[in-house]
């Protein structure tokens, strides 16, 4: 909820995003940060610049894909857009690495996000 509100609580976006806690900012910056929980035409904070640009997954990572020692992918605010596959992939490396690393509360966290990954598997069949 107050990550909601600090990204402009109520706005119709920020009632998309999920955050994935447990992560520091010392982490891989490829891990996922908070993400949306669907494809959009967005690539920021407000209108889509077109009805035609294609749907993707949006992900801001640990460090807000501003460490261009790794591609960026997609780019828009502090964030990148990814296909379904990357979506699925950095996803579940970042569960994965919350799990190996024992992050506090990190049964729940992974709990909540493998539901979610497993969700989007099931929708692609």
């Amino acid at each position: 909820m107050a990550i909601r509100e600090e990204m402009g609580g109520g706005t119709r976006w920020s009632e998309h995003y999920r955050y994935v806690p447990g992560l520091q900012q010392n982490d891989p910056g490829r891990l996922v940060l908070l993400y949306f929980d669907m494809p959009t035409r967005w690539t920021w904070h407000g209108p889509p610049p077109t009805i035609f640009t294609e749907r993707a997954w949006i992900v801001v990572p640990v460090d807000f894909a501003e460490d261009y020692s790794r591609p960026r992918l997609g780019g828009g605010e502090m964030s990148e857009r990814l296909t379904t596959e990357q979506f699925k992939q950095r996803l579940g490396e970042t569960i994965e690495f919350v799990r190996t690393n024992a992050r506090p509360h990190w049964q729940k966290i992974v709990a909540e996000h493998t539901k979610f990954l497993e969700s989007i598997e099931h929708a692609d069949k």
